[in-house]
């Protein structure tokens, strides 16, 4: 068996390793934001993302019972919606 303080040093290497990792990625998304074309791809993959949620409801409490919406199975508001999407 390891020792606490072997356990700790594998601790803290993993946390640098990970830290660093996201260094990197912080970096590349960065310089992605720069980019125009790069912003106007995630634009229109954000665009299309919802499109595919046309015709979901808002919420049951705006339907009638027996209606094709208030029995759907799922329902989105404005921040739902995005998050679905992101």
């Amino acid at each position: 068996p390891s020792s606490l303080q072997d356990r700790f040093s594998q601790f803290r290497s993993q946390k640098l390793k990970a830290a660093k990792n996201r260094a990197v990625v912080s970096k590349q998304e960065g310089e992605m934001r720069r980019d125009p074309a790069a912003m106007e791809v995630l634009r229109q993959r954000f665009l299309e993302g919802c499109q595919s949620y046309y015709g979901v409801p808002y919420a049951k409490r705006y339907h009638e019972a027996g209606t094709e919406h208030y029995s759907a199975p799922l329902y989105l508001d404005c921040c739902g919606l995005v998050r679905q999407v992101l």
